[in-house]
């Protein structure tokens, strides 16, 4: 199975939208609702899944905290793509 595949099954397990298509533009929290505790889950299955070093994320630029209110800011694009990407480097940068 490719990298990309893994990651969209783990993506279609972890979202709220039980029938969303994920591909690579897909977004993590706009598209799929995936935001704190749900978020940082994904993160340290990457890590432990692949090894890759998301030490760099400031995750609060993409998605809110756990019981964050969601009207308060926008939030920064990240998308499935880009966390492929990553994990392919072996780091978030």
């Amino acid at each position: 199975m490719l990298l990309a595949d893994l990651i969209f099954a783990r993506l279609g397990q972890v979202t709220a939208e039980p029938n969303a298509r994920i591909s690579y533009s897909t977004e993590i929290y706009k598209d799929l609702h995936i935001s704190g505790a749900d978020f940082y889950d994904f993160i340290d299955w990457l890590h432990t899944e692949f090894g890759a070093d998301f030490s760099a994320m400031d995750c609060s630029r993409y998605v809110p905290a756990e019981g964050a209110s969601l009207w308060e800011r926008q939030f920064e694009s990240c998308t499935v793509g880009q966390m492929v990407a990553a994990v392919q480097k072996g780091a978030w940068s």
